[in-house]
């Protein structure tokens, strides 16, 4: 459309200089490209916010390194408040209190006021592109800067994937879902102590499922290995995968299971294999479920 744009201002443009003189050109010059601009404000489309019109819940694990116990709890959307004038979505989240949120969807960005001071952080930006910086709080009011190493496209969401490593894996900011290591868990330890960390399974808006993690039924669990944090003993190489997918260890493996994000099956194994093809799926974030006598191990990986 702007490129069909440009050319009519150019064949009107050359038409009007020879038929009416150059200051009529000039006009239909100015009107034109106050058009496209009129075009782009109107139909650019925003980006999908975290909230539903009633209703939103985050299920989230919760944990601290002072104990290793992962527990079950669920974030909710609370109410609109008003703080300076300006209107934020109150979200309660169990051990940290609740926390104010504020989205601007035509610019991607997503504000966030912590239970324990009035300054506005920014919580996560949507326009993020790959070697883009983006500021993290990680305690106690220390900034450290993460460069975003990968961004792509599930189910029409935007994924950014930042180099910063939270209990063995990378932080990623999903489009209308949030942050995966929980909801404002990267500014909620500046003001939280023990250093609690968080990770989502589930995400509901007005009681539709949009988003789970590698827990299929989205059903409360608490056991590390089936939620797989601080998974340690099988690692699985490159991530992200273009062809084939390793697995450094199948000792202990019964079976293998290959899924979607949304848990649904892709591929079957019932006996442990080392290297895994990939090369058919297209781009995006996949779940490996590894069968062993003590539990599922699953892992996230991303497909280039």
């Amino acid at each position: 459309m702007k490129t069909h744009l440009i050319i009519t201002i150019i064949l009107l443009t050359s038409y009007c200089s020879h038929a009416q003189g150059r200051l009529w050109a000039k006009a239909v010059h100015i009107l034109l490209l106050l058009s496209i601009a009129f075009y782009h404000k109107g139909y650019a489309q925003p980006y999908k916010s975290m909230f539903g019109s009633q209703f939103s819940e985050w299920h989230v694990l919760v944990g601290n390194f002072e104990n290793p116990e992962w527990k079950y709890e669920v974030s909710k959307y609370e109410k609109d408040t008003q703080v300076n004038s300006v209107t934020y979505k109150k979200i309660s989240y169990g051990k940290a209190g609740s926390g104010l949120f504020r989205e601007v969807l035509d610019s991607g960005k997503v504000w966030y006021i912590p239970p324990c001071e009035s300054k506005e952080h920014l919580y996560m930006d949507y326009s993020l592109k790959k070697g883009d910086i983006f500021d993290f709080n990680i305690y106690n009011g220390t900034i450290q800067q993460k460069t975003v190493d990968s961004v792509f496209y599930v189910d029409g969401r935007k994924y950014i994937r930042c180099l910063y490593t939270r209990a063995g894996e990378q932080i990623i900011f999903i489009e209308g879902i949030g942050c995966i290591w929980g909801i404002a868990s990267h500014y909620n330890n500046y003001c939280a102590s023990p250093l609690w960390e968080q990770k989502i399974r589930c995400v509901y808006q007005d009681g539709a499922l949009l988003y789970s993690g590698a827990n299929e039924s989205c059903n409360p669990f608490t056991t590390s290995i089936a939620g797989n944090v601080h998974d340690t003993k099988f690692t699985i190489t490159p991530n992200p995968a273009s062809s084939i997918l390793r697995i450094s260890n199948v000792k202990g493996i019964t079976a293998i299971k290959l899924t979607d994000i949304q848990g649904r099956t892709i591929r079957s194994y019932t006996k442990p294999i080392e290297n895994i093809d990939v090369s058919m799926l297209a781009s995006g974030m996949y779940l490996l479920q590894l069968q062993t006598s003590e539990g599922v191990y699953t892992h996230k990986f991303v497909k280039e």
